[in-house]
């Protein structure tokens, strides 16, 4: 991809990066915010030995935040920008990115849950799908959507 993106792991000291990423994801959802629940899931996300927590640079400044949660043979992957980008193809970085850990891990799918009430809702879900990811659940509050990484 392009030369100016790279995921870097987002270390303890950097928490206030996820910390606000959660922050303005909340606000721009119109979720209700607990700051001390969101600090105690950040902290919570670091000393989990099931989740890694990245960021994503351009042109080395941090520009959004994500993770993975491994949990059986599936990875699911979170965050989004924390920033304004100048690239459009941030997610696929990011999701080529994730699959490459998830082939080195003999991981057979990456799984998303996309909030209904998200202000891109029907945007992500284009996004996803046009990567390759189908929807696997929807309930009230939201929709999985899952990459099968295994040859049919």
């Amino acid at each position: 991809m392009n030369d100016q993106l790279k995921i870097e792991k987002l270390e303890l000291y950097q928490i206030h990066y996820l910390f606000d990423g959660f922050k303005k994801w909340y606000t721009k959802n119109d979720s209700e915010i607990d700051e001390a629940n969101l600090f105690s899931t950040a902290m919570d996300m670091y000393e989990s030995v099931d989740t890694e927590i990245f960021a994503l640079l351009e042109c080395n400044k941090i520009v959004g935040v994500f993770f993975i949660v491994e949990s059986n043979n599936d990875i699911e992957i979170g965050g989004g920008l924390t920033e304004l980008s100048k690239f459009n193809n941030n997610a696929y970085f990011v999701f080529d990115f994730c699959r490459n850990i998830a082939l080195q891990k003999k991981i057979n799918t990456i799984k998303i849950n996309v909030i209904k009430k998200h202000y891109k809702y029907e945007a992500l879900l284009r996004l996803y799908s046009r990567y390759g990811f189908d929807i696997c659940n929807i309930n009230e509050v939201s929709v999985a959507l899952a990459l099968n990484l295994t040859s049919p």
